[in-house]
């Protein structure tokens, strides 16, 4: 690394190209043999052929500054998945899951795109995983919003941590996008909180463009939803999390058991 310091004093953009290339070589996804992607919408392998043209956005995207087209208020940053799969038609498909009857149309392909490029690094919910405690946990404390299914997650599901690259620090989900049958929604899993992101894929976007701090999600103009009813849950015990070092489960994620309101006991008086 040092060698490819010394070559890129004074460049700027050839150091981040080298960068590129040096995380690429370097991690350990580049010393395996993956010869599909998983495309999680059919339940079918497509073809990668040594490229990313069936997938949204390279693994790992350096970019500085953070594309100030489409997301004028970031700067430099590093963006990587929290997924092994990351492929466009598969968000589409988690959307039209979503929306019985409903195509997206070019228009909003094109705002998916920008959606799924925010630097969260979420990417299309497996189907496998649709049913998941976190998942199951924020339909029911939602329950008023009919069929709330998830479209995009930055969640690193168990099975795949073995696979991830070592120099990627993997950590507890953050920012998850679910659809209704005409809204979407973006859920905080810090704050346990479920964001009304409008209509459209148009509208996400929109509001995420406006974002100032991401964690928070401060600057962007959505309305929180108010839950069905609230009761007392440590709600991180439906999400993994992992230890930075062995990269082991910091809990057993716990099955999710609905809540029931305690009766109301009548007083006679």
């Amino acid at each position: 690394m040092n060698s490819m310091m010394e070559q890129v004093v004074g460049a700027s953009n050839s150091f981040f190209e080298l960068y590129r290339q040096y995380f690429k070589t370097s991690s350990d996804l580049a010393k395996m043999t993956i010869p599909k992607l998983f495309h999680w919408g059919e339940n079918k392998s497509l073809e990668s052929k040594g490229s990313d043209k069936m997938a949204l956005i390279p693994y790992c995207w350096l970019v500085a500054p953070f594309d100030t087209k489409a997301w004028p208020k970031l700067g430099f940053t590093v963006r990587y998945n929290y997924h092994l799969s990351n492929l466009f038609i598969s968000a589409v498909s988690n959307i039209e899951r979503a929306r019985v009857g409903q195509k997206l149309d070019d228009k909003e392909r094109k705002y998916l795109h920008l959606v799924c490029s925010f630097w969260v690094g979420w990417s299309a919910t497996a189907i496998e995983h649709m049913k998941d405690p976190a998942f199951c946990y924020i339909r029911h404390r939602y329950r008023q919003i009919k069929d709330l299914t998830p479209v995009l997650d930055n969640i690193t599901y168990v099975e795949l941590v073995a696979w991830m690259p070592r120099s990627i620090s993997i950590d507890m989900a953050t920012h998850l996008l679910l659809a209704s049958s005409d809204r979407y929604y973006v859920y905080l899993v810090e704050f346990d909180e479920l964001l009304d992101a409008g209509p459209t894929l148009k509208d996400v976007y929109e509001g995420l463009r406006q974002v100032q701090w991401v964690a928070t999600l401060d600057g962007c103009p959505w309305e929180a939803v108010e839950p069905f009813e609230t009761w007392e849950v440590d709600h991180f015990l439906y999400f993994p999390d992992y230890d930075h070092f062995d990269r082991t489960l910091l809990w057993e994620i716990v099955p999710f058991v609905p809540h029931e309101a305690e009766p109301e006991i009548a007083l006679n008086i």
